[in-house]
């Protein structure tokens, strides 16, 4: 059996651990990178954009929080930093708006469940 290339393994990393695509109205691919597939910088920012508390604890004091508003921050930034192609999240953005928190979270749904890398096998020992 001849080796793998260094090609023939980031191929298969590719192809088992694919992107998350949309396709626009016009056709156009827009694609979102699994998060462990990012280099470390942007994982941080994925994780910094998840993390609630801190978001929360980062607005002014007494500020009226609007809970929908800021889900749709939260999964619009994370998602930002995992765009493949700039302007891919923009894309997106201007399809989904900043209002409609139900299509965020549809989107959001979709991307964690198809850049997940499943659950652990039991060991054969």
């Amino acid at each position: 059996m001849s080796a793998l290339s260094l090609d023939d393994l980031r191929k298969g990393a590719e192809s088992k651990y694919p992107d998350f695509e949309i396709e626009t109205e016009d056709g156009k691919i827009l694609g979102f990178k699994p998060v462990f597939r990012l280099p470390k910088e942007k994982r941080k920012v994925i994780a910094d954009a998840m993390d609630i508390q801190k978001r929360i604890e980062a607005l002014p004091e007494g500020a009226d929080v609007d809970q929908p508003q800021l889900m749709i921050e939260i999964l619009s930034d994370a998602l930002k930093a995992a765009e493949r192609t700039k302007g891919d999240h923009a894309a997106l953005a201007k399809f989904a708006g900043k209002e409609d928190l139900g299509i965020w979270l549809y989107v959001f749904t979709e991307y964690s469940a198809k850049t997940d890398l499943g659950e652990a096998s039991p060991s054969g020992s």
